[in-house]
């Protein structure tokens, strides 16, 4: 036995001889170069295109979440399920190219893999674009898949062949940060792509995936420059630089032998279970991390907004969670710990969901999202890089498959028995595990791709309560890891003493130096149960608050009015019973369809959305502003027989103390732009009356205030220098004469005059009705003939006054009354003559101040509708008539082919029917 010990005591003396000795030769190549320097060095070469290249690969695979809400589905008539099933295919066929395609790498060279990767998937991104069907959508996700499979695991090797266990941490949280930031320059891109709808006959999700798949190519023909093989062919390398880079990395690892791949080894890697654990770490991750990058912009668009404002409003969320992916990973490499940075992040992200679950207001939801996001992505990127410190060897680890001292030969079973891979000794039990955290964490991605179903939205409860699920789990993996971690630490702790000195290659994680944690900190443990402890108390807390259901018109008042609709929000809004109202705007403001009414009028619908919103912040009116655009509810603008936009739907209460018996919605067709508080006013015929409802706010115009102001201090400037040479030029009464006579002339015989007298001599009087000017059909055309024709002749005579009789008149007081009164009546005249023409097309002139006369018979229009018990005959002055035309839906087509040409069609006037008396209006009810 003694014999036995001294042998073994001496030839353990003759390794570590061995070891001191190789030890001494490496560190004195080491001198030579500044190590730190070095590292710098491979941030700034190795890192950024690698980063570049997962910013892509992120950015091709979630912009069909950008896409869907462009009409993705719409074009290609795919349900909601089979967007799905397209989802699922792209991670199939990422989980089943994974392998195969990391064998490839250990065959070609990166320089020449990476970049060809890239290209192909850019390829497959770009054919996206012009997909006609689901099944072609189908298959190129699934290409899609195959082709972007080997790029996350292929560098995350790569990387080990370039730093050392305790560097690559970091630079691994920092190249997965890219995908963050993916998400956010995706957003900005969408917005700006969609705007190419109609371009080449092509709609907008289609230009962003060819637009998106271009750019992929056109980065990967250049990274072909820019990305570098291994550290011993690297020419950017000096000869000690590789020797150095080679040295580091011999020392760091546990190839100390020459040793064929034996099955024991890999086998190592499943019967282990910080592996195990590992990989369900980022499978519990990957769910909620690929949900939210392929549904962001759905959720966002399902609070209530525009699909152009949720492509604006992913960007936000994503910056933040880039901005925390830095910030945690360089305090976790800081401070040697993950588990509390993990942790944390999970809870943010716990959170995050509970706001999403519990509190449908559109405010709230997206603080949700933004914790969610912001707590996903730093959890992800620790997860990823944590095996990267603490697995044995690199056949466990990521299969670090080159070293120039150290290889072995490993024959790949029959299939590859002509490949020969040249791969060291301790690249094998890491492999392994790389490839089983991978792998499994995926398939929570595929998971998650069911959950986020079509019949689920806007709330989308199924998936946010999976992602919430997988997040709790997640903590209790983490939680799991850290404990077994911390045992085994403590077993190395109590074999302090046998310890061998800091020299000698790495053993792996059995290597008695290292601690496994790289992590473990009990202050920072004891700190984070102490902050974990309040924040889900707190959740708790809100949770139990939210308990209660969210009844119909919670969920829809949390959005921001007016929210967008499609056929089935429609349908459940209105949809009896209701105790509440609901104002539905159908429109169509694609360009194709050329509804001048529908652009003009979607700014005033939401501003009068908004400011009801702002003013009624509890809901007590019980009021609902929704619009259906005609490309998201084509089946109900059929059911409706509509064959003009827009029209705007009043829905009244079927239940409650202000019910309707029969619920039929109130009709308003547009004569032409109308403005807000237009609008509320024919509500307020409409809502229940004796409350006090919100008045309309407009937005403050700054860009029109500082155009304003830049063109008065230019007018000023150029008035103070150049008044000496203008200013005969004003005085000049001739010419004044002449200019005035001439454009009386010019609006007497022309535009004006004509557009005054114009088909159908009519304006609505805001209630409901058509107003005529002279107060019956019969003398419409004669009388206002009469009247415009003297408005003009009191220009003329005013004008001819001004320049001939009153400078000959010799008296300076009669002189100055005289200038006074005819300057009034060409004031008067002329302000008259505009509001007429105002009145008699809407919107003209834009932005000007009306005559005082205008604003006097819009204030007494104002009042007429808000007044139940003032009828019609009262009404003095122009508006005393009111004419009325029934709705005929025999003559309305059963389907919508004409809709382009009729949308455009301004002259629509309010449809009402006549009761028996002839004296009362009452708004034309749709049926059914």
């Amino acid at each position: 036995m003694a014999s036995a010990e001294k042998q073994v005591n001496s030839d353990s003396d003759t390794a570590n001889q061995d070891v001191a000795s190789k030890t001494a030769n490496e560190n004195a190549i080491v001198e030579g170069i500044n190590e730190r320097s070095l590292v710098r060095k491979l941030d700034r070469i190795v890192l950024p295109p690698l980063t570049l290249l997962y910013l892509l690969s992120f950015l091709d695979r979630s912009n069909v979440g950008n896409a869907r809400i462009e009409g993705l589905t719409t074009d290609i008539h795919m349900s909601g399920d089979e967007y799905l099933t397209g989802l699922t295919l792209y991670f199939i066929g990422y989980v089943l190219f994974e392998v195969p395609c990391n064998l490839i790498l250990k065959v070609w060279s990166p320089k020449f893999w990476f970049p060809t990767l890239t290209l192909v998937w850019g390829v497959v991104a770009t054919l996206m674009g012009v997909t006609q069907s689901k099944t072609g959508f189908w298959i190129v996700r699934f290409f899609l898949g195959v082709a972007e499979s080997g790029l996350f695991p292929g560098i995350v090797f790569y990387l080990s062949m370039w730093y050392k266990r305790n560097e690559r941490q970091f630079r691994v949280a920092l190249f997965f940060s890219a995908a963050s930031l993916a998400g956010a320059f995706g957003g900005i891109l969408a917005f700006g792509i969609a705007k190419m709808k109609g371009v080449g006959g092509y709609n907008g999700w289609r230009w962003i995936f060819i637009i998106e798949g271009l750019l992929t190519v056109v980065l990967s023909a250049a990274s072909y420059f820019f990305v570098h093989n291994y550290p011993d062919t690297a020419k950017f390398l000096s000869e000690d630089e590789r020797e150095v880079i080679q040295t580091r990395l011999k020392l760091d690892s546990d190839a100390t032998q020459h040793e064929k791949l034996d099955w024991a080894h890999v086998m190592q890697a499943f019967t282990d279970i910080k592996c195990w654990l590992y990989a369900f770490g980022f499978h519990t991750m990957s769910l909620p991390l690929y949900t939210l990058s392929l549904f962001l912009p759905s959720i966002i668009k399902g609070l209530g907004y525009t699909a152009a404002t949720a492509q604006l409003m992913t960007i936000p969320p994503y910056a933040i969670a880039f901005c925390l992916t830095i910030t945690f990973a360089v305090l976790s490499e800081r401070y040697k710990v993950r588990t509390p940075f993990i942790l944390g992040s999970t809870s943010l992200a716990i959170l995050g969901y509970i706001l999403l679950l519990s509190d449908s207001r559109a405010g709230v939801s997206y603080v949700g999202i933004i914790f969610a996001a912001a707590g996903i992505y730093p959890s992800v990127a620790l997860v990823l890089s944590w095996p990267a410190n603490n697995v044995s060897g690199q056949t466990k680890r990521a299969g670090e498959c080159y070293s120039k001292h150290y290889r072995v030969s490993l024959d790949l079973c029959s299939c590859f028995s002509s490949i020969k891979i040249q791969i060291t000794d301790s690249a094998r039990k890491s492999l392994v595990a790389n490839a089983m955290q991978i792998s499994i964490g995926n398939l929570g991605a595929v998971i998650g791709t069911q959950l986020y179903r079509t019949e689920t939205a806007p709330r989308y409860f199924l998936g946010h309560s999976f992602a919430l699920g997988y997040l709790v789990l997640n903590l209790v993996v983490v939680t799991t890891l850290y404990l077994v971690l911390k045992r085994e630490n403590k077993k190395r702790d109590a074999a302090g003493s046998e310890r061998v000195e800091s020299d000698g290659p790495w053993q792996g994680d059995v290597d008695p130096r290292v601690n496994l944690l790289l992590l473990y900190n009990t202050k920072s443990m004891r700190l984070f149960r102490l902050l974990a402890f309040i924040a889900l108390s707190f959740t708790a807390a809100v949770a139990a608050k939210k308990a209660a259901t969210t009844s119909k018109f919670d969920k829809y008042a949390a959005q921001s009015m007016p929210f967008e609709l499609d056929e089935i929000a429609y349908t459940e809004l209105t949809a009896s019973p209701r105790d509440y109202s609901v104002a539905v705007l159908l429109t169509a403001r694609d360009p194709k369809y050329v509804c001048g009414t529908c652009k003009e009028f979607d700014p005033e619908w939401t501003i009068l959305g908004r400011s009801w919103q702002k003013g009624d912040r509890n809901g007590e009116k019980r009021v609902l502003f929704g619009t259906l655009d005609f490309d998201n509810g084509r089946n109900v603008f059929m059911k409706l027989q509509l064959q003009t936009a827009p029209v705007l739907l009043y829905f009244p209460p079927t239940i409650g103390e202000h019910a309707k018996a029969d619920g039929s919605p109130a009709r308003f067709d547009f004569l032409g732009p109308q403005s807000a508080e237009g609008i509320r006013s024919w509500l307020l015929r409409h809502l229940p009356a004796g409350q006090d409802y919100p008045q309309v706010v407009r937005p403050i115009n700054y860009a029109r205030i500082g155009f304003t102001i830049t063109i008065l201090l230019g007018l000023f400037t150029f008035v103070t220098v150049a008044y000496p040479y203008i200013l005969p030029v004003v005085q000049n009464r001739n010419l004044w004469a002449g200019i005035s006579l001439i454009t009386i002339l010019l609006f007497t015989s022309g535009h004006m005059f004509n557009h005054i007298r114009k088909v159908p001599y009519v304006a609505g009087n805001g209630r409901g009705g058509i107003s005529y000017f002279a107060g019956g059909f019969q003398n419409q055309y004669g009388m206002e003939t009469q009247i415009v024709a003297g408005m003009y002749a009191l220009l003329a005579f005013a004008a001819i006054n001004l320049a001939l009789r009153v400078p000959r008149i010799k008296d300076s007081k009669t002189q100055q009354a005289a200038v006074i009164i005819w300057a009034a009546v060409l004031f008067g005249m002329y302000s008259f003559l505009m509001s007429i023409f105002r009145i008699k097309n809407g919107g003209y002139p834009s932005g000007a101040a009306r005559f005082p006369v205008a604003a006097a018979l819009t204030e007494l229009d104002d009042c007429a509708g808000a007044c139940a018990g003032v009828t019609d005959p009262e009404l003095p002055g122009l508006w005393d008539s009111v004419k009325a035309t029934e709705i005929d839906d025999a003559e309305a087509v059963p389907t919508l082919p004409g809709i382009v040409g009729l949308l455009n069609d301004e002259s629509v006037v309010e449809l009402d029917e006549v009761s028996d008396d002839d004296t009362r209006l009452e708004d034309s009810a749709l049926v059914g």
